[in-house]
């Protein structure tokens, strides 16, 4: 059964589950923070900057550890939302194991990349076994009342009946700490469910390989064209020179440099305004491809 069906409705601004399942769909806070307009993507926002600030200033002044607690002992597997693929983990574990690996990360070569980055969801872009289903579960942990709130609103709108019940772990802006509550809430063959606005659930334009193609490969391209001879290096009919972009990639393949990401943490912490050119650059595209539609 879908959500839709439960509420005997064909449309809504809330995205239509299957409720017996996961529905192989990710929260992805990137497109959420560009629709600030929103009052739900205003607040998730706002909470999930308060979330990494907090960590941030933990492991700087040294309390890594508070850290990997707070991962370890508050974050859970988010069934509610009926997102994600619930069989797929960094080796085989769950979200709660994943403080100690996110942690290592940010404080190694000397927490480069802590100072590079500035959102929870950067990290897909340079960890390893990070991909959108972890950031879409460790996310949901942290705006779950957010997510609770929107809702109640929806279930009352429909005149949905909802029962009390205490929620999952969710992050406190005002206490900067995980709590839990009790609240009214959707409840379907006896479990939890959470209802999440429509663009809320994303394809995953926000990834590696566009920071790559964005970001590292004109920087390479831009060495080439300074060289005073390369092999790859072509020239228009005006005769400006170029390299493109294929051309860059089978080059650094066959000097066995591999665009992956542990590439892509290097660069960011060599360059790490390239972070937020790159958002930048990503806006415009998403900006040029709504305006299209």
């Amino acid at each position: 059964m879908t959500v839709y069906e439960l509420f005997g409705i064909n449309d809504a601004d809330f995205y239509n589950i299957m409720l017996d399942k996961d529905n192989r769909k990710f929260l992805d806070p990137y497109i959420i923070e560009l629709h600030t307009g929103h009052p739900v993507a205003k607040r998730a926002t706002q909470i999930a900057i308060d979330f990494f600030e907090t960590i941030r200033q933990l492991i700087i002044s040294g309390k890594e550890e508070k850290v990997r607690e707070m991962f370890n002992i508050y974050m859970s597997e988010p069934n509610e939302t009926c997102l994600g693929l619930s069989e797929v983990s960094v080796h085989g574990k769950g979200v709660k194991s994943l403080g100690d690996y996110i942690v290592d990360n940010l404080i190694q070569d000397g927490m480069g990349l802590l100072k590079a980055i500035t959102r929870i969801e950067d990290i897909k872009l340079f960890m390893p076994y990070i991909r959108n289903d972890r950031v879409s579960d460790i996310y949901t942990n942290i705006i779950r009342k957010a997510l609770i709130d929107y809702t109640q609103d929806q279930c009352n709108k429909y005149e949905i009946q909802m029962e009390l019940k205490t929620s999952g772990y969710y992050w406190d802006i005002n206490t900067h700490s995980f709590i839990k509550s009790k609240e009214l809430m959707l409840v379907y063959n006896g479990t939890s469910k959470l209802l999440v606005p429509n663009f809320f659930v994303t394809n995953g334009r926000y990834n590696t390989e566009r920071f790559i193609n964005y970001q590292i490969l004109p920087h390479y391209i831009s060495l080439e064209l300074n060289k005073t001879e390369s092999a790859i290096v072509r020239n228009r009919k005006d005769g400006t020179p170029y390299v493109t972009k294929k051309d860059m990639r089978k080059k650094l393949s066959t000097n066995h440099i591999r665009l992956d990401k542990y590439r892509a943490t290097e660069f960011v912490i060599a360059n790490p305004q390239s972070i937020a050119e790159f958002k930048r650059q990503l806006h415009e595209s998403y900006i040029q491809k709504t305006m299209t539609k």
